[in-house]
């Protein structure tokens, strides 16, 4: 092999090695099998921290129940109540493009269950002073601000009447994402615990009283800054 043929190759290798290292920055979506979780990645300069979606469910004393099981070959898992009761849910799982996808969850009980808090909960870790900023139908909520003991941290905003589409956006230090359906939104500041961190909260509809059968369905893309 000739000195030109070894050095086009080397460049050629090279090449696709900094083409494969600039895609798997990019943000993607990607669902987790194992725990029922859609994730959202390469949006943080840490590499390590995905904003990742779990099914939570919290009792009436507002405490987190058991931990939800998926099976993910059935596409189905199951929420244990706080007086043991399993409900099975459901996930349905469409995904359009690396960068956008449509996500439905539902809970059905052969009879009612009693219920607090029941949502898909997504937790974003940031660097203290970058933050996250978050817009919910056109309203800011900056959580690049210091943090501010006296005002609330916990807000809850209602699903819009009339099957209305809540539009949620989320502006991270490397990507941005938009989550639209008809929901309500919890935020939880976990600065008010010494954790540079929010929650995000999707309810279920519904999601407290006693509860027979209950979803929440949405669409989620990405995109890089």
């Amino acid at each position: 092999m000739s000195d030109f043929s070894k050095f086009r190759k080397l460049i050629c290798g090279v090449s696709c090695l900094t083409v494969l290292s600039v895609c798997a920055e990019n943000p993607v979506i990607n669902f987790d099998e194992r725990t029922g979780s859609v994730g959202v990645f390469h949006c943080f300069e840490n590499p390590s921290w995905i904003a990742a979606f779990k099914v939570m469910q919290y009792d009436e004393k507002f405490k987190p129940m058991k931990q939800f099981v998926f099976d993910g070959a059935e596409m189905e898992g199951r929420l244990t109540t706080f007086n043991g009761e399993r409900i099975p849910l459901k996930i349905q799982y469409s995904k359009k493009s690396p960068t956008e996808v449509h996500v439905k969850l539902q809970a059905v009980a052969a009879k009612p269950f009693s219920s607090s808090r029941l949502m898909y909960e997504q937790f974003m870790r940031y660097v203290p002073g970058e933050g996250i900023k978050v817009t919910i139908n056109n309203k800011v909520y900056d959580y690049r601000k210091p943090f501010d003991p006296k005002k609330p941290y916990q807000l809850l905003v209602p699903a819009l009447k009339d099957n209305g589409i809540t539009t949620v956006t989320v502006d991270a230090p490397k990507g941005m994402w938009t989550i639209k359906g008809n929901f309500a939104v919890i935020l939880q500041d976990m600065r008010q615990w010494k954790t540079d961190a929010l929650q995000l909260r999707l309810m279920f509809s519904p999601y407290d009283g006693m509860i027979t059968n209950s979803i929440l369905e949405f669409d989620l893309a990405v995109e890089a800054k």
